[in-house]
């Protein structure tokens, strides 16, 4: 029996229902990269849907373990260069993952850098008492998965974990965005990086697109990469 979700309902198949002229239609993921959010957004308790959360250093530390660091960029990138400057014959996306270089935006001057060229993911974890923030990150040329720090201002994607290791395959957000998920050893992760423009209770987002808006914000705040939304869905 499989179990998916979809617009927050289960759906049960089973052979016991489905006959050979019975078919079921589900939407296919159409999230390209994604929005870049800054940590403001990132912190507020009702960023992330019920049952979901912004992993933390640790859960991404768990997560490159699990695949061995040094080649676990290998088994999260999308394999092909659409969605990346360039990829090794290592490249498996054996995770399913579908990890692409979404780029990020910077905090200092509100320009965007490395579409394509390193994708990078914001963790809930502080750096000491600093304003530094840990991210997981993925770079085009090479298989190593490992974290760094910047400041909260940047703009970085999302991608979020489940609070449990039960996988129901699939999740439509708020938006009404829908997104494959994959079971990683304990962890349940989204398989697209997060494109909802709205908190868990509705409350909109705000989107910026002007850098010097974005370099001053001490707020919450999101955007698509060079301000195209092309960028974000296919």
């Amino acid at each position: 029996m499989t179990i998916l979700t979809y617009n927050g309902k289960k759906l049960i198949i089973s052979g016991k229902y489905l006959t050979n002229n019975q078919s079921i239609s589900l939407p296919t993921p159409n999230i390209k990269y994604g929005y870049l959010y800054n940590h403001f957004a990132v912190r507020n308790p009702l960023f992330a849907p019920s049952g979901w959360h912004v992993p933390s250093k640790a859960e991404f530390d768990e997560l490159s373990t699990y695949l061995i660091a040094s080649q676990a960029a290998y088994k999260l990138k999308e394999t092909g260069t659409v969605y990346w400057l360039g990829t090794s014959g290592s490249v498996t996306n054996s995770t399913q993952m579908f990890a692409r270089g979404s780029g990020q935006r910077s905090g200092v001057n509100g320009t965007f850098t490395a579409l394509r060229a390193q994708g990078t993911w914001w963790t809930s974890t502080y750096y000491g008492s600093s304003i530094l923030y840990y991210m997981g990150y993925v770079v085009y040329n090479d298989g190593y998965f490992t974290t760094g720090t910047a400041i909260e201002k940047n703009g970085f994607a999302i991608r979020l974990i489940k609070d449990d290791s039960n996988n129901l395959s699939s999740y439509t957000d708020i938006n009404g965005n829908y997104y494959n998920t994959v079971k990683i050893n304990n962890q349940v992760w989204m398989a697209s990086n997060w494109a909802c423009t709205k908190l868990n209770d509705g409350t909109p987002l705000t989107k910026v697109t002007v850098n010097a808006t974005w370099t001053a914000l001490t707020t919450e705040g999101y955007c698509a990469y060079n301000n195209d939304e092309n960028n974000v869905f296919l």
